[in-house]
């Protein structure tokens, strides 16, 4: 429970929201799923948050779990108050991002994985899966 107690030391991060993504992903068939105290860039500010890093196989999957964390209308996320800021999503063939804001937190979610078409017109894919979730309070810039 290492993790329970670095969330809870981050000031104005609620560390129930962590939990809630790294519970998720735990429940997937996984080779690394870990919290780490994070440093990110984002619209030109610099955060200190905290990042989930998960990597598994498409192998050991039985879903697609790029999208489990977006916030669809009546789906658990949405309902927990989670919205998607649709000027930071962006969908590729060999990754996915998206940006979910509740209240003053925001987490940016990124999937990499190998997949695209080749010269000779050949979808061609990989095994592997990456994913980081990156979070932390929004910077409210005060005017002096």
């Amino acid at each position: 429970m290492l993790f329970i107690s670095m969330a809870a030391s981050a000031e104005d991060f609620s560390d129930t929201v962590l939990i809630q993504f790294y519970q998720a992903l735990d429940s997937l068939k996984h080779i690394k799923n870990e919290i780490v105290p994070a440093t990110f860039e984002f619209n030109n500010k610099t955060y200190n948050g905290y990042e989930i890093i998960f990597e598994t196989t498409w192998s050991l999957l039985d879903k697609d779990p790029t999208g489990m964390f977006y916030p669809f209308e009546d789906n658990y996320w949405y309902n927990a108050g989670w919205r998607a800021d649709i000027r930071f999503c962006a969908d590729g063939p060999g990754s996915t991002l998206y940006l979910i804001r509740n209240g003053k937190f925001f987490c940016i979610i990124r999937w990499e994985f190998t997949a695209y078409i080749d010269d000779d017109g050949e979808h061609v894919s990989g095994d592997d899966l990456s994913g980081w979730i990156q979070c932390a309070a929004e910077i409210i810039e005060r005017e002096e």
